[in-house]
């Protein structure tokens, strides 16, 4: 992964890491793949890192 992309993956988790009460990105590592925070956290992580685009922002052929 290059730097930029770790750098804007760190960013968009630390809300997260707050929210939890994480001194860091480790500690978040090993809570979500934890059994509690597989079930808990995973639905949050995917909602943070992904980028949502909607349908007006999408190209013409997409939407054919």
């Amino acid at each position: 992964m290059s730097d930029v992309k770790r750098t804007m993956l760190e960013g968009r988790l630390q809300k997260r890491l707050r929210a939890l009460g994480l001194a860091d990105h480790r500690a978040y590592c090993e809570f979500l793949f934890s059994p509690a925070g597989h079930a808990q956290e995973l639905v949050h992580m995917i909602d943070v890192v992904t980028t949502n685009k909607g349908q007006k922002t999408r190209r013409r052929h997409d939407r054919e």
